[in-house]
């Protein structure tokens, strides 16, 4: 988090010297951005996952922190080559999306052994969430490793509709997938059904806005154009995820249920 603000305290002199235009100002804000998403939320998420699970002095935890740490800074060369066009970036971003897959590699080992017996036990709407945040982190990593060809970089850089969806698939699958998960394990309580709905309605509103916005990034791609009413789409899809944030918090904020009473009702048959 840290790390990041190097960015935001570069914006001031960006502007001041070479203007907004200026490849300086973009890249502190690609930093900035590059450490929140990729760096703390998603570093912070992994942690709190490691915590919930219990996955303490795992012989392979020092490679995939290595592996995580060498991803995040070396994969900052992508959005720096947009605007620093230098084959080193190139060979860099490369090197950061291997340490990346290896990274996943060694989570998966760490992770599999506790995920496989902890989902026996614990409830639906729980087990829903986890699939969904590794669903979405495992794609994550998909994505983010098709930019080893230059084409599909290029494309990437172009078509803005890759990249916000790129942060939707981060932000609100990976991070929100996890709080959720962590939410209904955790002593907050929440009235059940209201939790549910807010679930299914946020997870709705994901997955429409994601097809959505890689759709029409495609459509660009091929040069067909707009969908139809493509803005009021996104409008009437984004409005599930408003729906299901705001069902999830007043499940929470006007639950008089406690936490024992919620966790027998959870695994009542």
């Amino acid at each position: 988090m840290l790390i990041s603000t190097i960015g935001v305290w570069c914006l001031g002199p960006a502007v001041g010297l070479l203007g907004q235009a200026s490849a300086f100002y973009q890249i502190a804000i690609q930093f900035f951005l590059h450490f929140q998403f990729n760096g703390w939320f998603l570093i912070g998420i992994l942690a709190l996952f490691f915590h919930y699970f219990n996955i303490k002095d795992h012989p392979y935890f020092k490679h995939f922190h290595t592996t995580l740490v060498l991803a995040t800074v070396c994969t900052l060369a992508l959005p720096i080559s947009w605007f620093a066009p230098t084959p080193i970036l190139i060979w860099i971003n490369g090197f950061g999306i291997l340490a990346q897959i290896l990274c996943f590699m060694f989570f998966v080992k760490i992770a599999k052994p506790n995920i496989t017996s902890h989902l026996k036990t614990i409830s639906i709407e729980a087990k829903f969430c986890y699939v969904f945040a590794l669903i979405s982190f495992a794609l994550k990593i998909l994505f983010q490793s098709t930019s080893l060809v230059p084409e599909i970089a290029n494309i990437a850089k172009q078509n803005h509709n890759f990249v916000i969806g790129f942060i939707h698939l981060t932000m609100l699958g990976v991070v929100s997938g996890f709080l959720f998960a962590f939410i209904i394990q955790s002593k907050i309580d929440y009235k059940i059904s209201l939790f549910k709905s807010g679930i299914y309605s946020f997870t709705l509103g994901f997955l429409g806005t994601e097809f959505v916005l890689f759709f029409q990034g495609l459509r660009f791609v091929f040069g067909i154009g707009l969908i139809p009413n493509y803005y009021l789409l996104l409008f009437i899809l984004s409005s599930f995820l408003v729906l299901g944030i705001s069902f999830i918090f007043i499940s929470i904020s006007t639950s008089k249920t406690n936490y024992y009473d919620r966790q027998k009702t959870i695994k009542a048959p």
